[in-house]
């Protein structure tokens, strides 16, 4: 049988990142090269689309990428992982203009080159390609290597000298020139050597000319842990008349250091004295972490601490100063293992700059949450025109693209994009309305006021603002709590207000205001509710009055009027009403008051300015008890009214034909703790895949809430009557929570946007791409807000806020960052499960079958993956639809129930939970835990590590039993319905723990198949106990029932890692198993009646020894043809192995066993493996650290 291994995709961490510029008319943007394991990728930036793919190393993960453009068409490139380096040669070309622009890559490879130790860095050397030596590097031990070009051009590797043979773990060096070198290494104990290699003039013929000559310059102490990353800076002039080079390193220790370097490149060594001063480590408890050892420390000048783990590297950003006074600023940004970027400033002092030695402090100025779990690895930066753009790589294999303009990086790296406007301020300038045009603001006539509102309209105003809500996609209103009421419009700065923002520095928005009134009632408590969408706002006072303003009209005027104070405004519009639910303090009414209008009459005819509200219609809600409501949705195709409350509660009100009725409206059902006992924060229906709501029941509904969770319910109608039943059918805790205050669907892309508090931040969350959008520190959740988002579908949007009595306006208006790739886990993938054909109907009415991969790792997160082509290159990508999170540890196994309904996941604390999966239009897939498993003992502290799922059926009621280990093996039934297990038997195995479990139907029973630690394969009996009813009552102890192995067969000298069991025919089975003993067992178990009719089991068992060079931690049984009597399985293990087997059965019970494959992976780590038969080939997924995927094609297979 003839098989072939072809590599499909990739999704591991990204352990190199270069920005590279290659200016063509089909590229619009710089090119992005990115390592990922033995693979180099190189991407469009703007687009994110894949241009090329190409292996550079058989197994060795690409560790660094060094760049070089020799002209528009042509890029050198160092790529080195390990011990190995090599050279590629990149070039760029447009395609025909019949085409379209587009650009086409063409790459050679140059021969691999080894060094004799591992490569920590290297760099081109400035002469190009005309220079004798074309790059240098830095091997482990703090030795440089130069890259030279041999007689018949070919390429060498040579050692050029060494400044000492300690162990690094980071090295940097820069090219002074083109025969200068300086090297800054970090060493494993916490020391920082700084030296310099003179290279030799190849043209002179002298017998010692050509050595290269070393200097030692500094050794510089002071960390606490190894160094991890080192940074030398470009020259800068930070002083009169004096170039200065500075140090940038990470450590262990958590800490980022400044270090002034300006005289290593001077030729020679310091003092003796001072450089025997270092110990035989670098490890200094005193040094540097004092001011008083600050201030002896000669040549470090700025510690920061930020990081809340190890940081792995620092790089220094391109000078953009911004003069303040004496001050100036260089930026620095750093990543590390707690998976963040930081953004750091040195500001120095320039008047000192000249002096010795500089002085200046490290701030923290900006966190940017780019990746999910732990560590970043990569970072590129390249500035372009006036924007500077950086791309991090994270161990969850994600790039994320970011361009810090958006984020505040500019003139002023220390600013952002926020604006502050004092009352005070406003206050004069509204008096006197000839205010020059150079002013903070402008106070011009404001809308027409209904008569009752003329009077109050020359108060004074005072205090500080209030609330603010927005009333289209630029304008918002600001209340006082001196009473004034201030339309503000957000415009683009002008030359002529370039003094608006308070610190002199030019906003990049400037807010115009307009007062519309000042009304006594408001003074000291108002109420404000803005709906952008229908340009109109509520706002009440303490009198229970309530007051429309119409945006389109300019119309402002009192419209009802209730007799308690008002505690809420909550307006809601669609093509023909306006809508606005009012609550009330104290009260268990609400009023939904309702203006009709029609496509030919605008607002401003109905809404007349003397009436006050014959146009409205005013129907009362009865509140269920203890019910204060936080948010109200109305589905305009159903006729429901959503309404959230404080409590986590949601009332359903059936609002058909409510202008026209009288009495009080009770809710039709009131869902208690839909977000446990906090807040119902926002409530929206789910879109379809078109972008329209859906018009028919079920209904979709999307909620938020303050316990730090968003939720999708399914409301359904009973048969016969209008009574609503809700469902739960999703529910994810998003990573910057607990404050989740809203959502919305984009309009391009309709994607997923939360938005809501992390501490004294606010955070505009993509949760479909899992990314950031916009981060403001505004203060936190207690401060007087509103939120608008981008209506054009670019991303960010205008956040306005109260702090320290000014309002303060930030806008951004597209994303501060993006996803160039999708990842998936933060840590190691220790299971993996393939479900069962899943299929849905597309809009269209197709019929669509998908295989869902769910994923668990260290993370304790769980995630669902799609294989799915990309639309950019048409290339096979894991897609991630999901990610849930409930366990405390990480996950030990998954597996799906037969009707694929359900997942199952365990892990530590003997947590074993039921999780029920469904594809839901317009979202995709919903995840919610049905059953939690009650532990059996009373402080859990065992791992479930592994268990077996059987299907009673595949209703909506269906049970499942699991069995669960790992020091006994129990059973349990599981009723989806009323969602409750019960324990039906109980067995204990030796003192070993289990480690692999399974439920097999051998002839007319049912077995358990156990395997352990002491390398034995266990058969057990099950009794009949699966069909019979369960009890409603909780089981005890004396209702279980006992079961014993019954047989046992040793396979392996320890532990049996991996299983699976193959039917060979209705009495016999083959087991195959890994073990940790690097073997390969193959049982074959016959289960044939004897002659009393007891099974009496015959086994016989192939080994073998030394299958793979480590344990085999994975194992997978690969579909053939029916009438093929080969079996094909694969295996994988912790040598990075993928390999394909085949087994015929022969007669008298031997067995032929065939290696028909083995290719290397990329995935280190290896847990688990899954198998998905595709039409026309299979698919096999190695899953780790990362996540790698083959492609099995030949005859003989199932397709």
């Amino acid at each position: 049988m003839a098989v072939v291994l072809e590599h499909e995709s990739t999704l591991s961490p990204v352990t190199a990142l270069s920005l590279l510029r290659a200016q063509t008319h089909g590229l619009h943007g710089p090119l992005l090269l990115a390592g990922e394991g033995p693979f180099l990728k190189i991407y469009e930036y703007s687009s994110a689309r894949v241009l090329l793919q190409r292996r550079i190393f058989r197994s060795q993960t690409v560790h660094g990428i060094a760049a070089e453009t020799g002209d528009t068409q042509l890029a050198r490139v160092l790529l080195w992982g390990g011990c190995s380096i090599r050279e590629v040669e990149i070039v760029c070309s447009d395609d025909p203009p019949d085409t379209g622009p587009s650009i086409r890559l063409g790459i050679t490879l140059l021969p691999e080159l080894r060094a004799s130790d591992w490569i920590l860095d290297a760099s081109f050397s400035p002469g190009g390609g005309d220079s004798h030596v074309r790059a240098a590097l830095v091997t482990a031990h703090n030795s440089l290597h130069l890259l030279t070009h041999g007689h018949q051009q070919d390429q060498l590797l040579r050692a050029a000298g060494s400044s000492s043979r300690s162990i690094l773990y980071s090295a940097h060096l820069l090219w002074i020139s083109g025969s200068h070198i300086l090297v800054a290494a970090g060493t494993v104990f916490g020391e920082i050597h700084v030296w310099s290699c003179h290279l030799a003039d190849p043209q002179n013929s002298h017998e010692h000319a050509n050595e290269p000559k070393v200097f030692l310059h500094y050794v510089l102490t002071g960390h606490e842990g190894s160094v991890f990353g080192v940074q030398i800076s470009q020259s800068l002039a930070l002083g009169e008349n004096r170039p200065n080079r500075l140090l940038s390193s990470c450590s262990d220790d958590r800490t980022i250091r400044i270090w002034d370097i300006s005289t290593g490149s001077k030729t020679g060594v310091e003092s003796q004295a001072e450089l025997h001063t270092s110990a035989d480590t670098g490890f200094h408890a005193a040094d540097g972490l004092t001011p008083r050892s600050l201030a002896r420390s000669k040549h470090l000048v700025a510690i920061g601490w930020g990081h809340s783990s190890r940081v792995w590297g620092v790089r220094f950003l391109p000078t953009a100063l911004q003069p303040t006074h004496h001050t100036q600023q260089i930026n620095i940004l750093s990543f590390g293992e707690d998976a963040t970027c930081r953004q750091w400033s040195w500001i120095y002092d320039e008047i000192s700059a000249s002096k010795d030695p500089l002085k200046g402090h490290l701030e923290l100025t900006q966190t940017y949450h780019l990746h999910s779990g732990k560590n970043i690895w990569s970072l590129a930066v390249m500035t372009e025109d006036t924007r500077l753009l950086i791309s991090t790589g994270g161990a969850d294999g994600k790039i994320a693209s970011a361009d810090l303009s958006t984020w505040g990086y500019g003139t002023a790296l220390n600013q952002r994009h926020d604006v502050g406007w004092s009352l005070g301020d406003v206050e004069s300038l509204a008096q006197f309305p000839n205010t020059q045009a150079g002013a903070k603001c402008k106070a011009v006539e404001g809308p027409r006021l209904s008569p009752e509102l003329t009077q109050n309209a020359k108060q004074p105003f005072t205090n500080s603002f209030k609330d603010y809500a927005f009333i289209s996609k630029s304008d918002f209103l600001a209340t006082t709590t001196g009473g004034a009421i201030f339309l503000c419009s957000i415009g683009p700065s002008s030359s002529t207000n370039e003094n608006a923002h308070p610190d002199n520095s030019p906003p990049p928005s400037h807010i115009r205001f307009k007062l519309l009134m000042n009304l006594e009632k408001l003074r000291a408590y108002s109420v404000l509710g803005g709906d952008p969408t229908g340009g109109t706002a509520f706002f009440s006072g303490s009198d229970g009055g309530v007051y429309l303003y119409d945006h389109s009209s300019g119309i402002l005027q009192l419209v009802f009027q209730v007799d308690k104070k008002v505690s809420g405004l909550f307006p809601m519009s669609s093509s023909y009403l306006l809508q606005v639910l009012v609550t009330c303090v104290g009260s268990r009414k609400a009023y939904l008051s309702t203006l009709h209008t029609n496509q030919d009459q605008s607002r401003r005819a109905v809404v007349r300015l003397d009436g006050h509200t014959a146009e409205f219609s005013i129907t009362t809600l009865e509140l269920p008890e203890t019910f204060i409501v936080t948010s109200a949705r109305i589905v305009p195709s159903q006729n429901l009214l959503f309404v959230g409350s404080r409590s986590g509660a949601l009332a359903i009100y059936d609002i058909d034909g409510v202008s026209h009725r009288t009495a009080e409206l009770s809710p039709m059902r009131c869902f208690r703790r839909v977000h446990g006992m906090d807040a119902v924060t926002a409530i929206r229906p789910l879109p379809k895949y078109d972008g329209s709501l859906i018009n028919s029941l079920p209904v979709y509904i999307l909620t938020t809430g303050r316990n730090g969770t968003y939720a999708i319910h399914q409301i359904l109608e009973e048969r016969g009557n209008r009574n609503l039943t809700l469902t739960t059918v999703h529910i994810s805790t998003p990573p910057f929570g607990p404050m989740v205050e809203g959502a919305y669907f984009d309009p391009l892309t309709h994607e997923l946007i939360l938005f809501g508090f992390r501490s004294k931040n606010f955070i505009v969350w993509n949760e479909s791409e899992e990314c950031e959008i916009m981060n403001v520190e505004c203060g936190g959740a207690h401060r007087n807000w509103s939120f608008l988002p981008s209506l054009t579908g670019n991303g960010g949007g205008f956040f306005v806020w109260t702090k320290s009595s000014l309002l303060h306006l930030r806008t951004q208006l597209e994303d501060s960052q993006r996803a160039t790739k999708s990842g998936g886990h933060g840590r190691e993938i220790k299971a993996s499960a393939l479900s069962p054909p899943l299929t849905e109907v597309s809009k269209t009415g197709k019929e669509i079958t998908r295989h869902l991969l769910a994923t668990g790792a260290e993370d304790t997160t769980i995630r669902i993956f799609e294989f799915k082509q990309d639309y950019l290159d048409g290339s096979t990508v894991f897609k991630s639809l999901g990610t849930f999170k409930k366990h405390a540890t990480g996950i030990q196994r998954l597996q799906w129930s037969g009707c694929g309904r359900y997942l199952i996941s365990s892990g530590g604390f003997e947590e074993l939970f039921i999780w029920r999966v469904r594809w839901i239009s317009g979202f995709g897939v919903g995840v919610c835990c049905e059953g939690i498993c009650p532990a059996q003992a009373e402080l859990p502290d065992l791992r479930i590590v592994s268990f077996a799922v059987r299907d009673l059926c595949c209703s909506p009621s269906a049970g499942e039993v699991g069995s669960r280990t790992p020091l006994s093996d129990d059973a349990y039934r599981y009723s989806s319905r009323s969602k409750t297990f019960q324990l039906l038997l109980l067995g204990r195995y030796t003192t070993c723990c289990l480690s692999q479990v399974f439920y097999q139907h051998i002839g007319n029973e049912t077995y358990i198949l156990t395997a352990g630690t002491d390398g034995y394969i266990a058969l057990w009996r099950s009794p009949n106990l699966l069909g019979e009813g369960m009890s409603d009552q909780t089981s005890g102890i004396d209702d279980v029932k006992w079961v014993n192995w019954q047989w046992r067969f040793r396979v392996h000298q320890s532990t049996v890692k991996s299983m699976v069991i193959i039917q060979v025919a209705p009495h016999s089975i083959l087991a195959i198993t890994g073990g940790d003993d690097n073997s390969l067992a193959l049982t074959h178990i016959d289960l044939t009646n004897n002659n009393d009719g007891v099974p009496s089991p015959k086994s016989s068992m192939t080994r073998i020894p030394k299958a793979h060079a480590s344990a085999i931690t994975a194992i997978s049984h690969v579909p053939t043809t029916t009438d093929s009597p080969r079996i094909l399985f694969a295996t994988s293990s912790n040598d990075q192995r993928l390999k394909l087997w085949s087994v015929v059965p022969r007669s008298g019970e031997g067995l032929e066993i065939r290696r028909e494959g083995s290719v290397e992976t990329s995935v280190p780590d290896v847990s688990s493996m899954v198998v998905e038969k595709r039409e026309g080939f299979v698919r096999v997924v190695v899953c780790g650290v990362g996540m790698e995927g083959w492609t099995l094609r030949g005859v003989g297979l199932r397709l």
